[in-house]
This record gives C-alpha cells, sequence and structure tokens, in this order.
C-alpha cells in the first residue's frame, strides 16, 4: 500500500510521517516498514 501526504516543508513532512505512522499502527494495526518510508520532493519523484 502506497500512501501520499502532500506538505509545503520538509520539517512538516516529517511531523506528519509520524502522525501517519502512529495512526497506522495504532488505529489499524498495519506495520510501517521504516527502511522503505521516506520523506521526498514531489519534483524529485516519490519511486526514488
Amino acid at each position: 500500500m502506497n500512501i501520499l501526504i502532500f506538505v509545503r516543508t520538509p520539517q512538516s513532512a516529517e511531523r506528519y510521517k509520524k502522525i501517519a505512522g502512529g495512526v497506522l499502527e495504532v488505529v489499524f494495526k498495519l506495520a510501517v516498514n521504516e527502511e522503505k518510508t521516506h520523506v521526498t520532493s514531489v519534483f524529485q519523484g516519490w519511486l526514488t
């Protein structure tokens, strides 16, 4: 499953990455692979 979250700053991206990971793990009982989870720019692409 892929989830894309769009924010304006890298700092916001890191903050929301933690929030989303917590929701996925606690509420939905899903495992988040930290090795695959990353923050990138829409200009670089999300497949990098």
